[in-house]
């Protein structure tokens, strides 16, 4: 009876531990097809209004195939929420240019207001 409750304290702690920790996570991740895009929004998606911000895209195909900026062709555009979709016109379109942060190098990223 001892190891089983030695075991649901140490499974509830790491459980606690991993609670915790996720809030701390300031990229997201989504998928459309075949390429996956992690992105960011400096500071840790919490932008201050009127204040400009560095927004960046580490793109990747399946597999874990990194893509450069040079290597797409890609368009941002920032949308209001909620939107119709082919109905609601974008609030900015920022041009991007290839940035280094992290670990990645020559990713897409824009300054946002």
């Amino acid at each position: 009876m001892y190891l089983f409750s030695s075991q649901i304290k140490v499974l509830t702690s790491l459980a606690f531990a991993v609670v915790l920790a996720l809030p701390v996570v300031a990229h997201e991740m989504k998928v459309s097809g075949d390429v996956a895009a992690t992105f960011h929004i400096n500071p840790s998606h919490q932008p201050k209004v009127g204040t400009p911000a560095q927004a960046w895209f580490a793109l990747t195909k399946k597999g874990g195939k990194f893509v450069p900026l040079s290597q797409c062709d890609c368009k941002l555009a920032i949308y209001p929420v909620p939107q119709v979709q082919g109905q609601t016109l974008p609030l900015m379109e920022p041009t991007l240019s290839a940035i280094n942060v992290d670990r990645y190098r020559n990713v897409p990223g824009a300054i946002i207001i």
